[in-house]
């Protein structure tokens, strides 16, 4: 019997290395992709404390973004906010958002 011996592919050391590699260029590159991520999954705590403090004060109140609520909690303005390819939509009088 002949032995075939294959000299192609990896072994599991190279693997190994290409994996911790690609790990390593993931977590530099992290920090930079995140930055508008960020803004559009802490947007809806932000949204509902301004909105609660503005019920519970009975005083007007307005967030970062320029979104202002009336002492009854609802929102003056709609309108619609850009976070990179995604959208808020704040709608008018009780100023449910939607994500799109």
């Amino acid at each position: 019997m002949d032995r075939h011996r294959q000299d192609s592919g990896f072994t599991l050391a190279e693997l190994c290395i290409a994996v911790w590699i690609l790990g390593m260029l993931t977590l530099c590159a992290l920090p930079f992709a995140g930055i508008r991520v960020a803004d559009i999954h802490s947007f809806p705590d932000e949204y509902l404390c301004v909105q609660s403090r503005a019920m519970l004060q009975s005083r007007p109140q307005q967030t970062e973004n320029g979104i202002a609520f009336n002492e009854h909690g609802n929102v003056n303005l709609a309108r619609t906010l850009h976070y990179g390819a995604k959208q808020v939509i704040i709608e008018l009088g009780g100023g449910r958002p939607v994500f799109r």
